[in-house]
């Protein structure tokens, strides 16, 4: 298992992306919320925690939000989608 001991999710969905994540074979490791970022969106700052720090067994690193699908945004919808 990938998942170390007490490693933190808000919600079934977030809990279900850990499950995932550790089966995928790609997935090399995972933390929960990382880190925080900001960034500006219609004129504020603003600042999110993204869910996991994904780092994939190329040695690449993703950060990935688990969310239902009604609070998905749109790629159009202003918020930075590359950091």
């Amino acid at each position: 298992s990938k998942m170390r001991a007490g490693i933190a999710y808000e919600s079934p969905i977030e809990r279900d992306c850990l499950l995932l994540m550790d089966v995928l074979e790609g997935v090399a490791a995972f933390e929960s919320q990382p880190l925080r970022l900001s960034f500006h969106l219609e004129g504020r700052v603003r600042s999110t925690f993204p869910d996991f720090l994904v780092t994939l067994r190329t040695g690449h690193q993703e950060l990935w939000e688990c969310k239902p699908d009604d609070r998905m945004l749109p790629v159009n919808s202003g918020f930075p989608t590359v950091w």
